[in-house]
């Protein structure tokens, strides 16, 4: 059976702002594609900033973890971003990774720290957000996956591109820019909402 690794980023979930009303939007695709892909599905990965304040509320919280929960049982792998809350007493990702798990995905993962998690099954490599330190490739058929202020991309601050096509990858797929760009294998895959 055909399996494909589904990639979301930038969703920047919030309960109340200038582009709170999207929410909705943003949930129902979620929830389509779910059921578009049924058993399609190998992996969820999340490429960071799923909210977009350090605090987002329980209600918000719950209903984002519903929503990736009706992907089923399939690996989920969270990735934080620089707007996820991490480091706070009770942050919301633990709660979003609890109620994944409530929801039926036993296989979630969360990323939140400075050390990549290197999967050698898939040969991906996934990062948290980070600025400039980023890990060479095993070998050339790897793939990263992370949340990566991109230099040529936020006004000269991070890694720059050439620099990241030095890592060895395959290909680098990056949330962050909250635009799709491609080029040079790394593509930004920022679905901003």
């Amino acid at each position: 059976m055909f399996a494909f690794d589904l990639l979301i980023a930038d969703t920047h979930f919030q309960d109340a702002g200038l582009f709170s009303f999207l929410n909705p939007n943003k949930l129902d695709n979620v929830r389509k594609a779910a059921k578009k892909w049924e058993g399609k599905i190998r992996s969820v990965n999340l490429l960071g900033d799923i909210f977009d304040k350090p605090s987002p509320s329980h209600t918000l919280v719950a209903e984002v973890a519903e929503a990736i929960s009706a992907f089923g049982d399939v690996e989920i792998n969270i990735v934080a971003g620089n707007h996820d809350p991490i480091g706070r007493k009770n942050h919301a990702l633990e709660s979003f990774v609890s109620g994944v798990r409530h929801g039926g995905s036993n296989k979630v993962r969360l990323i939140t720290g400075a050390e990549p998690v290197f999967d050698h099954e898939k040969k991906y490599v996934l990062c948290a957000w980070t600025k400039d330190e980023l890990p060479k490739a095993p070998s050339p058929d790897w793939v990263f996956l992370g949340h990566v202020q991109v230099a040529d991309w936020c006004f000269g601050k991070g890694i720059s591109l050439e620099a990241l096509q030095g890592l060895g990858y395959k290909m680098i797929l990056t949330g962050d820019y909250h635009h799709s760009l491609f080029g040079k294998g790394i593509i930004s895959v920022g679905t901003f909402g």
